[in-house]
């Protein structure tokens, strides 16, 4: 679950999307760029390859 601060993160990506005739699908896409969701999830994905190259 979500904290408190996170939750407050994500209805403001929700109200950013919306108030711009944009919907849930970019409301996800903000709130992944807001707080590095993505950014971290690339990171991860790239060290696991690299680890399994260097075993």
């Amino acid at each position: 679950m979500r904290t408190i601060e996170e939750q407050r993160v994500a209805l403001d990506c929700v109200a950013l999307a919306l108030s711009n005739g944009r919907d849930l699908t970019d409301a996800e896409a903000f709130y992944a760029f807001v707080t590095g969701e993505r950014q971290d999830d690339a990171k991860l994905k790239l060290d696991a390859v690299d680890a399994a190259f260097r075993t």
